[in-house]
């Protein structure tokens, strides 16, 4: 008797299981650092400045927290923003020296500018409908100060991005492996694009700047 209830409601138990063992859930999606890079468009090459680049902790452990369905969602962009960051730099600058902290003027002698980094924010919109994109977007200040820490210039540049999402069903049980497999890679993608946005017009923008002639 007791078998055949289980059975009967089988389907049923597993779909409360799996909301359960949601409701307890934390998932992480982790921004790749294989980002695509464009090359610099500067008639002389690369600026002929040595620069400090201050990317402090609280940038590069970045990540934005969301929580669905009693589900919590880390999404770390951190690492892979700063990693681009560097490289994008050292694309557009003669010299650069990364900083964690700087703790006296002597750590930046011999350096034209130093360029600090901030997060201003960030926001994911996940879809509520199946015909809604996932859409990432990310605003980060860009600070240039003088050796003796004057702000020389500072602008924000805004990186986006609109996936199509397959959002998966719990009652569609065949397909939810495949189907949250897909989810992540849906999430992971879209922090890529918005990333690689983001440097794209940061690069860009402080090119057109030309904000470095100013300490020439």
């Amino acid at each position: 008797m007791n078998i055949r209830i289980f059975k009967k409601n089988g389907p049923h138990r597993l779909i409360f299981l799996l909301f359960f063992l949601s409701s307890c859930t934390t998932y992480t999606y982790i921004a790749p650092k294989n980002l695509a890079l464009q090359e610099p468009t500067l008639a002389q090459g690369k600026i002929p400045l040595r620069i400090g680049l201050l990317l402090q902790p609280e940038i590069c452990r970045y990540e934005i927290l969301k929580e669905r369905r009693g589900i919590q969602l880390h999404y770390q962009i951190g690492e892979s923003l700063c990693d681009g960051i560097i490289r994008m730099f050292n694309l557009m600058f003669k010299e650069v020296t990364v900083f964690e902290s700087i703790g006296s003027n002597n750590m930046v002698q011999g350096l034209n500018a130093i360029i600090v980094p901030e997060v201003e924010t960030s926001s994911i919109l996940l879809p509520v409908m199946k015909t809604q994109p996932l859409e990432v977007l990310l605003r980060i200040k860009f600070s240039a100060w003088d050796i003796n820490r004057k702000i020389i210039w500072a602008d924000t540049y805004q990186g986006e991005s609109r996936v199509e999402f397959q959002k998966f069903n719990l009652l569609h049980l065949p397909g939810f492996f495949e189907v949250a497999k897909k989810e992540k890679e849906d999430m992971i993608s879209s922090l890529k694009l918005a990333l690689e946005d983001l440097l794209k017009n940061t690069q860009e923008g402080m090119t057109a700047t030309k904000w470095w002639l100013r300490i020439q």
